[in-house]
């Protein structure tokens, strides 16, 4: 069996409601899903919950975990920016919220000439703006600067999972004039004392197989590379399809487990009855 602990739905910018992720998850014969909706940002941004949607969110998750307790285990989550000194996992707003666990991803960096924070996930063009006007068009610059904002997450709260770690890398083919070397001694230096700073935190480590289903990558985020030092350092491991459609729930789980299989990858996190245990990973699923 699969398990999925990041799940975006209608609440945020995922398509196809909360209830719709749960039917198709027990039709996959998965056992046990976790929803995880961006959490609101004190700014706007075209994929974020409205702040004012967020009780009606935890009250869904509440209704549906009643609803097919016979069926599966449902667990209440949300993805949680780290922006520094703006947002986070002790953010004001989440103090009254009650979540199984949590994941927190960086998604922004530092604002633009127009007062913008620089978005990750954004157009290449926003991206190498972001590039030029802030880092003096020094990739090593913005590089450090992104994994260093994971350590100041690590410093501030410490997430339950960490999300997509090497984002990042997402730009590396898409303009001729920014290649990231994902291979380049200073990004390993960086990445890797990030992979070192989780070590030493309660925190797991996310694996997201979206862009290998989505086509734009042939391996997960983190890098199998990251992923094998972040083994070395038992850094606890989590396999996530950061699913935005019903049908995504288990998409490249099978090819990423056989890519984990032969990197030695062979225990995972999942959780079993509110508690987080160790897993075994198979070809076909996982045995816990």
């Amino acid at each position: 069996m699969w398990t999925n602990y990041h799940c975006h739905n209608n609440y945020c910018d995922g398509k196809g409601t909360i209830e719709e992720y749960i039917l198709s998850a027990i039709n996959k014969n998965i056992k046990s899903i976790g929803f995880s909706s961006h959490a609101p940002l004190p700014f706007k941004n075209k994929w974020s919950m409205d702040i004012g949607k967020l009780e009606s969110y935890i009250n869904d998750l509440t209704l549906l975990k009643d609803k097919y307790q016979d069926k599966i285990e449902i667990y209440s989550s949300l993805e949680i920016d780290f922006i520094e000194g703006v947002n986070g996992v002790n953010s004001q707003f989440l103090n009254n919220i009650k979540l199984d666990y949590s994941i927190c991803s960086v998604h922004f960096l530092e604002k633009d000439s127009d007062g913008n924070f620089i978005e990750i996930e954004g157009s290449t063009n926003t991206f190498l703006k972001g590039l030029e006007e802030i880092w003096d068009n020094d990739k090593d610059e913005m590089i450090t600067s992104y994994f260093n904002a994971f350590k100041k997450m690590l410093d501030t709260s410490e997430p339950t999972i960490i999300g997509h770690l090497d984002k990042i890398k997402m730009h590396k083919d898409r303009n001729h004039n920014f290649i990231l070397d994902s291979k380049s001694n200073h990004y390993k230096t960086q990445s890797i004392s990030c992979l070192e700073a989780i070590s030493k935190s309660n925190s797991f480590l996310e694996i997201n197989t979206r862009a290998i289903y989505k086509k734009e990558l042939k391996e997960p985020y983190p890098s199998l590379s990251l992923i094998q030092i972040a083994n070395e350092l038992k850094i606890p491991l989590v396999l996530n399809s950061d699913s935005h459609h019903p049908s995504e729930i288990d998409y490249s789980f099978e090819y990423t487990s056989h890519l984990l299989l032969k990197s030695g990858i062979s225990k995972l996190k999942t959780l079993y009855k509110n508690n987080w245990v160790d897993a075994t990973l198979t070809p076909n699923g996982l045995i816990y």
